[in-house]
């Protein structure tokens, strides 16, 4: 583990499986960090993992690229990740593919008022939203001057 957390600054591509404990080390890595990209595919965070990534979005204000596709968050995962990415003003990049999203998962992206003005592309391919989220995602989109 230790070997990880060292190597993180010099990691610039690859992908790492993780395990839990992986998972909650890394993010208090990026807690600290000045990040402007953040790539975390694949790592199955699901509800847990989404919770703590909630806690660290908060501080990334220079966050513009953010990868999180599939890991599982699903509908309570779609919530703890909403409310804060309204702090991310810079973001310009969003992928949630594959991650369970269905259309109340889309409701609480929206109602997390996340949007923000610079987002430019946003991947929610690969999850089950039907025609209700479809509707409140065009609504949601509406406001994002960027897309």
């Amino acid at each position: 583990m230790n070997n990880l957390v060292d190597s993180l600054g010099q990691c610039t591509t690859g992908t790492i499986k993780l395990d839990r404990k992986e998972q909650q080390a890394l993010l208090q890595c990026l807690d600290d960090s000045k990040s402007q990209q953040i790539i975390l595919d694949g790592n199955g965070f699901g509800v847990e993992g989404a919770g703590v990534l909630r806690d660290v979005l908060w501080k990334l204000e220079s966050l513009s690229y953010l990868d999180l596709v599939d890991n599982a968050f699903g509908v309570e995962g779609a919530g703890n990740i909403a409310g804060c990415l309204g702090q991310c003003k810079s973001l310009i990049v969003l992928k949630l593919r594959y991650n369970q999203f269905g259309d109340e998962s889309v409701r609480r992206l929206a109602l997390g008022q996340w949007f923000v003005k610079s987002l430019s592309y946003l991947d929610l391919a690969a999850n089950a939203i039907g025609v209700e989220g479809t509707e409140v995602l065009g609504e949601l989109l509406k406001k994002i001057k960027a897309l």
